[in-house]
This record gives C-alpha cells, structure tokens and sequence, in this order.
C-alpha cells in the first residue's frame, strides 16, 4: 500500500519521522518502496521487533513465525501499523490504539493481528478511514 498516494502531506510527513525513528532511515525507505529487503536489512529489522511488538504476547506470535524472512517482513508491517497510529494520535495515543483490543479484529490488538497474521493492509486501511474520514 503506497502510504504516500493515500495520506495528507502532513500526516505523511509526521509518518515518515516515526519510521525513521523506529527503524532507521534506511529502512524506512526501503519499506516504502516496497523493495525486497537484503538478508543485513533483515537482520536490522528483526533486531528492532521489541520497539514495535511491545507485549509479551506479539513477540511470542513473531517467534513463532518459520522464518527469519518472514519475521522481517510482519516487522515492516507492524512498524508502518504503529508509525502511522502515532502519526495520527501522537505517540502516546498511537501506541495504545496498537495494543487495544478490537471487536473488528475479534478481540486482537492491530499489532498482535500482524504478528500472527501478517496481514497489515486492513490494519491500514482501517487506521487511515478512522483518522483522515477517508472512505477507501
């Protein structure tokens, strides 16, 4: 999903500084651009899993997943799930929207729903129509 396309200027903007303060500017570009991330870009962004996936519970979901390229990539996607939450809500606020309980995600948390499914689209969507009254 091309966050930039969907998303006002000044909530892109302030997207950008929580992505690159999650994961390194590098990383965040990549993410972006939806390039295909090197085993060192990998190796990056799973040594970042605890700044993104804060409960004991989605870092155990994120444990279990088979592979290391896998890991990488629902840690790309958590972190675009809490960069734009708090791009939104501010970084307090962003944080809990991540870990609150959701009816619509049958009782999961947006961010335990991409650790074990690594399903970030809806998540996305979903943050994006709540904050900006976009209607996708």
């Amino acid at each position: 999903m091309d966050l930039k396309k969907g998303l006002r200027d000044e909530s892109y903007s302030a997207y950008m500084l929580y992505m690159d303060g999650l994961v390194g500017e590098d990383l965040t570009t990549a993410i972006n651009e939806g390039s295909e991330l090197g085993v060192a870009q990998q190796r990056q962004l799973v040594g970042r899993a605890e700044y993104v996936f804060e409960s004991a519970e989605d870092i155990k979901a994120l444990e279990a997943q088979a592979d290391f390229e896998t890991k990488a990539v629902i840690i790309a996607g958590g972190s675009r799930v809490l960069a734009l939450a708090c791009a939104f809500q501010g970084f307090e606020s962003g944080h809990e929207w991540c870990n609150r309980k959701a009816t619509w995600l049958n009782g999961s948390t947006p961010l335990n729903h991409v650790a074990n499914h690594g399903d970030v689209e809806p998540v996305l969507i979903r943050l994006i129509q709540s904050a900006e009254g976009y209607v996708l």
